[in-house]
């Protein structure tokens, strides 16, 4: 009974971690940060912070030219809204995001901090 439990105890723990990791791969994580025109119409000019929120491939605008929308990344981790193409790329605690817009022509460039 003894070699049970402990057989029990050292498949369970594994499981255990990886689920609990899996779960905060999946958690919300919120990002805020200025961003910057690098091109086009006002090139230069700092805008407002954007503020967002990542889940998996989900990206939930709190603030900024698509506040309240939610759009899924494709395999580029880029998406279209209303107010032009959206690419972002992560690394360990910042996520940065560009807006690419047709209309007046610009780039706007995010550099997101984890909060």
């Amino acid at each position: 009974m003894q070699r049970w439990s402990t057989t029990l105890v050292l498949f369970s723990a594994p499981a255990l971690i990886w689920s609990i990791s899996g779960v905060s791969a999946l958690a919300t994580q919120p990002y805020e940060g200025p961003g910057r025109i690098i091109r086009g119409a006002g090139k230069g000019a700092v805008v407002p912070e954007l503020q967002l929120e990542t889940q998996g491939n989900t990206v939930r605008f709190l603030s900024g030219p698509d506040a309240g929308e939610q759009i899924e990344l494709d395999d580029e981790d880029s998406a279209e809204t209303a107010t032009g193409t959206w690419q972002f790329s992560r690394t360990d605690n910042q996520l940065e995001a560009t807006l690419y817009q047709d209309e007046p022509y610009r780039v706007i460039f995010y550099r997101l901090e984890r909060q």
